[in-house]
Formats: structure tokens, sequence, C-alpha cells
């Protein structure tokens, strides 16, 4: 943990970043430029791309984030799931945690999971808008311009420019947008996006 403070604190000189003391993150995450991480957030091998940020008391576990992403405070996203056509949903019979080896179980009688169970990769496109208290379940894509609203459970992928809400989240409208030739315009560079600063007007 003291390893992962120091770690932090010199990647917030070094990249721009503004990472509160309270945050825990790993570092197999990485960051890329100018990410705002609130307190109490939890992110483990994660990756958040530039000016994306995730507000106070958050969960991402083996998440990809891309730029200019906004994720809203109470969100978990990327939580380790239970299987649940076997005959127990318990992980005992199939984690590898340490916990499960040495106290109960003996390592040859580990059932693992499939990579169709545990696929926990999630993946959050650019310029995403997150609400607060958002589930995402493992396994799903959120596409480039998606809102999520607030308190939403999200258990199947999410198209580019969606507004998605409930539980189960379902497609609430299409965000219709200006037209504009710079449609994927987190791509260029800072100085670039400064020249056509009108037309987020």
């Amino acid at each position: 943990m003291l390893l992962q403070k120091i770690y932090w604190f010199v990647a917030k000189f070094y990249k721009s970043h503004n990472i509160s003391f309270f945050a825990n993150i790993s570092i197999s995450t990485k960051l890329e430029y100018s990410n705002l991480i609130e307190k109490y957030t939890i992110i483990k091998k994660s990756n958040l791309g530039s000016f994306s940020y995730v507000a106070f008391s958050s969960y991402l576990d083996n998440v990809h984030v891309g730029k200019f992403t906004s994720i809203g405070p109470r969100c978990m996203i990327g939580l380790a799931e239970h299987p649940v056509h076997r005959k127990s949903s318990h992980p005992v019979f199939y984690s590898n945690n340490k916990h499960w080896k040495n106290k109960i179980n003996k390592e040859k009688h580990v059932f693992t999971c499939s990579n169709e169970e545990c696929n926990y990769n999630v993946y959050i496109g650019n310029d995403v808008w997150i609400g607060a208290g958002v589930y995402i379940l493992n396994g799903i894509k959120i596409g480039d311009g998606a809102i999520i609203a607030t308190g939403a459970v999200v258990t199947k992928n999410v198209e580019p420019y969606s507004v998605f809400g409930g539980v189960p989240a379902k497609l609430i409208k299409k965000r219709e947008l200006k037209k504009s030739k710079n449609n994927f315009w987190w791509e260029k560079d800072l100085a670039e996006i400064k020249l056509i600063w009108s037309d987020f007007a």
C-alpha cells in the first residue's frame, strides 16, 4: 500500500494527475494524462484515457476507459460474478483465492471458471457519462458518447451515443448532436482540440 501511494504521488506531478490520497489504485493500473480520481475510489488492473475522471467511492476492476469519460460517485464496474448453473454459486468451489485454498479445500479440488464464465473485462468508450450509483456487469461494452442514467444496472452492451437507464438498463433515446466533421475529436491532441473549442458550445 505504501509503495502504491509513493508511485501515484510521483505520477501526479509527472502526468498532471489529480489523485486523492484516500484513493486506492493498483500499480498495474494505467492512467494516461490529467486524470482525476476522488477519495475512497478503488481501481484495479484498469486503464483510464486522458482527462477521464472517477468520482468518490467508486470501484473499477479490469476496466478499459477511453478519453474524456466521466464516471460518477458510488459506481461499481467489473465486479466478480458467480456461476449460477453449478450446484453451488459459492466461490469456494471455483475461486483461486488463497483464503479458500488454505482453510477449506485442496488446490486439486478447485474448479476454475471457463473463459465464458469469467470474462471480467469491461470496455467503456470515449466521452461517456456514467451517472451516480451505476452498476456495470462484466463483459459489457459501452460505446463512445453514451450516457448511463443514475442508478442503472447495465446488463447488455450500449451502442454509441445512446442514453440508457433503469434496472435492468434499457435504451431511453439516441443522442442527437450537431453535425460536425470532428466526430472523433478525442483522438486529436490538446492543441488541435483548442482550435475546435467552439464546437463544444
